[in-house]
């Protein structure tokens, strides 16, 4: 059985300053294509959704082949997470990746599983529990950034 996972987009964004770039589309980019290259959701069978605040007439260049992208239009994001979860079949397949105590609070009433940022960046064994020696995606590339910017200094 699949999971679908909703990440909260900016939230996933400010939370992770590896994804915060110069604008919010190149930021929106990064997040995207780092949930490409990893797959944290695990299994390719488990569905990923970005969810980001829109505006009406708000137009994205965005595309994924791997990821589902929203743009919301005439609510925010945090709405549209929950209307998605509400309106789902069965709530209890779905992971709702924020940080955000107050959608945390709502899906886990109506019966879905919540994850912070942090957790759904963090590799996973497939055969067992998370190791806590193991370093994140996140840490991962974080650290061979900080190695290029001693190393390869121009």
């Amino acid at each position: 059985m699949s999971v679908q996972y909703l990440v909260d987009g900016y939230n996933a964004i400010y939370r992770i300053s590896d994804f915060l770039k110069n604008s919010l589309e190149e930021s929106r980019k990064s997040l995207i294509s780092f949930i490409e290259r990893t797959r944290p959701q695990g299994s390719s069978k488990n569905l990923v959704t970005v969810v980001f605040d829109g505006k009406p007439g708000m137009i994205s260049g965005m595309r994924s082949n791997s990821v589902k992208i929203i743009f919301t239009e005439r609510t925010n994001a945090d709405e549209k997470i929950k209307r998605i979860v509400d309106q789902a079949k069965i709530k209890k397949n779905i992971v709702v990746v924020t940080d955000d105590k107050e959608i945390q609070f709502y899906v886990c009433q109506l019966g879905a599983k919540k994850m912070s940022i942090e957790q759904f960046f963090i590799k996973k064994e497939a055969n067992g529990p998370v190791d806590s020696r193991r370093v994140s995606h996140v840490q991962e590339h974080e650290i061979n950034q900080e190695l290029k910017d001693v190393w390869l200094k121009e």
